[in-house]
């Protein structure tokens, strides 16, 4: 069903199911909301709703797998009304955990604002963690925390801070709070997580609403300042930060030992001001270390043989330890950090098919009906098989049941699954043939839906043409997984194109895109998509390991290009990371080409990151393991804060073109 909000949202908010429960602050509502998220979740997954509303919790609130929780966000920073608000009155207990929410894997909570009202700082109470991820399971790949506030948290947002196990591939974007602790402690992450636009200030607390404000803002920001921190980063590999604010803290970001590996990531953004340590790293990947770029920090102490790489940061008080400083102005570059495509009308029409049936004239049949007024066509939670081309008209937007990032679980394939049947041709044709899925005019777009070959395992390994392709300009895809396709997305040729949080594996090439202003972020390939899913294909890989032998090394790492870019102007990538690709650019006469915060882990071995054939280029934050940094043909190129595994030392490059 639609939602009509009462504040802004990017997209037309859709749901499965609405939270009907006292909306006053008075009655306990954790049992009202968990019972419709477990409904929610037997029946596939997709998105509870709680409108705007106070909601009383008692006690801890679990939001399984496949699942999100959505209210009806105000930004704090536009106005303190808040919309859905989520009185925490549990118990003052000084640990990790019971968390207020655990976040399953493809599961999210979005657009909350939280606030204890039995804490008061004149005698600051311990909590737990308001949103905790601890990676078990169905839990292990893939949360999500999106458009929260937190007023007066004690600690924010907690990573496997108390498991041993890891976790993958988390995702936090729009998270504003006070917290008085810690506001993010995150530990072993084995792939790749994307942060942008957190933002820890005890402004959130002190310039609340006349019910939720501080009653002395002096004291919380002597409080703070003697005794919180703001983020707390442990073992995490390769994750990338954008757009990172943190003031009046002890220490504004620690990196410290971790519980198998050790730190190694990127900044960009990043903003530290009135903490006593802006910047403290006890323990890092040694092997490289760490980058930042465009920012202003109060101090950098590094403790570590780790190189930590600056470019374009001002930092006001004291620099210790190993520090690399370039000293280049990247104000001009433009990242836009809150992009979204164009919002289609509030049309909703609903698929209903059962079971793993080939659904393609019903689907082309709903989109049709919707091409004269623009529209949502929902696919909720379900298997469904396309044997035929699919035309998306202009204005119309494809939707599954994910509201947010999605991929399978290991032996889990809840969520909205198309069997895709099509695109088999001759890889002479595969640039150019049908692709599966063509957004078809202007503003088009798809999302939350994940895509698998089930009948091209990575023994055939055959040609196919393009998952979804754009002719239009405008044209979007967000939240989609792919697994065995063997190209993605083409959108070249698409002004103002978006793609957002695409991951999976494929064999060709995840993804081209061209035109003007298209912006691609947070996206990921990594083979390890084949193997973990629950659909006990006949043919399919076994076992995580196997894809070596059988995936990653005589396919993806010998012939997998993971973006190609052609004849674009003004394309932004970032926050994007490949695993076990050939190469993770090719770039072919694109002009004033923008990577922030980009990289590839085992390459191939005499391959480039960066093959780049004209127009200019300019990357910012590039890390990288095997292969080679680029290769040149006539592009003008700069390159600022590279780091390599054992190659930590690598220079800036500035190249004028032809």
């Amino acid at each position: 069903m639609n939602i009509s909000t009462v504040y802004p949202a990017d997209d037309i908010v859709t749901a499965d199911f609405i939270v009907s429960a006292d909306n006053t602050g008075k009655a306990d509502c954790t049992a009202d909301i968990q019972n419709v998220l477990n409904v929610c979740y037997n029946i596939g997954g997709g998105t509870v709703y709680l409108p705007a509303g106070k909601y009383l919790l008692k006690s801890s609130i679990t939001i399984p797998a496949f699942v999100t929780l959505r209210g009806d966000w105000q930004d704090p920073d536009t106005g303190t009304d808040y919309g859905t608000i989520i009185i925490a009155d549990v118990p003052s207990i000084d640990s990790a955990n019971p968390a207020l929410f655990t976040i399953g894997g493809s599961a999210a909570a979005m657009g909350l604002t939280v606030y204890y009202p039995n804490q008061n700082i004149a005698d600051p109470k311990p909590y737990p963690f308001t949103f905790y991820i601890n990676g078990i399971g169905e839990n292990y790949m893939l949360q999500s925390v999106i458009n929260c506030t937190v007023i007066n948290g004690y600690r924010g947002v907690g990573v496997c801070v108390d498991e041993k196990n890891a976790h993958e591939m988390m995702s936090v974007e729009n998270l504003k709070g006070c917290f008085l602790s810690v506001g993010a402690a995150a530990y072993n992450q084995a792939d790749v997580g994307t942060w942008k636009n957190l933002t820890i200030n005890n402004k959130y607390w002190a310039e609340a609403s006349t019910e939720f404000a501080v009653t002395d803002s002096a004291a919380l920001d002597e409080y703070t300042l003697n005794n919180a921190e703001g983020l707390i980063a442990g073992d995490l590999e390769w994750t990338e930060f954008a757009d990172i604010n943190i003031s009046g803290r002890k220490i504004g970001v620690h990196v410290v030992k971790g519980k198998r590996i050790e730190f190694a990531g990127s900044f960009f953004d990043l903003n530290i001001s009135e903490c006593e340590t802006g910047i403290l790293v006890d323990s890092v990947d040694e092997r490289w270390g760490i980058v930042i770029a465009r920012g202003n920090v109060s101090s950098i102490i590094n403790n570590t043989n780790g190189n930590v790489k600056l470019t374009d940061v001002k930092v006001s008080g004291e620099q210790v330890g190993k520090i690399t400083v370039c000293e280049v102005d990247l104000s001009h570059l433009n990242v836009n950090y809150h992009a979204s495509p164009s919002k289609v009308t509030s049309n909703l029409l609903t698929i209903k098919a059962a079971g793993n049936v080939d659904i393609s004239e019903l689907l082309q049949a709903e989109l049709d009906k919707l091409s004269a007024s623009g529209g949502i066509v929902y696919l909720p939670a379900g298997k469904y098989r396309l044997s035929q081309a699919i035309n998306v008209p202009a204005g119309v937007e494809l939707r599954g049941s994910s509201a947010c990032p999605t991929r399978d679980q290991s032996g889990s394939d809840k969520g909205t699954v198309i069997f895709a049947d099509f695109g088999a041709v001759n890889d002479s044709e595969a640039n150019t043939a049908q692709a599966l899925i063509t957004l078809g005019g202007d503003n088009a777009g798809i999302r939350g839906i994940r895509f698998i070959y089930d009948k091209n395992p990575s023994s055939s390994a055959l040609a196919h043409s393009y998952t979804i392709r754009g002719t239009a300009n405008g044209v979007y895809a967000i939240n989609i997984c792919m697994v065995a396709s063997d190209r993605g997305i083409d959108f070249r040729g698409c002004d103002n194109h978006g793609i957002k949080k695409i991951v999976g594996v494929w064999y060709t090439n995840i993804m081209a895109v061209g035109g003007k202003n298209g912006i691609v972020e947070g996206c990921l390939y990594n083979p390890s998509n084949y193997a973990r899913n629950g659909y006990a294909i006949p043919e399919w890989s076994s076992g995580e390991r196997g894809i070596f032998k059988t995936l990653i090394d005589p396919i993806t790492r010998i012939r997998t290009t993971a973006i190609i870019v052609a004849n674009s102007e003004n394309q932004l990538i970032f926050n994007t990371f490949a695993y076990g690709v050939k190469t993770f650019l090719v770039n072919n006469g694109g002009k004033n080409l923008t990577l922030v915060n980009v990289g590839a882990d085992n390459i191939g071995k005499e391959a480039p990151l960066i093959n780049t054939n004209g127009g200019s280029l300019t990357g910012v934050n590039i890390m990288r393991y095997n292969g080679y940094s680029y290769e040149n043909n006539g592009t003008e190129l700069k390159l600022y804060n590279r780091l390599s595994i054992n190659e930590f030392d690598e220079p800036a490059v500035e190249i004028s073109g032809n």
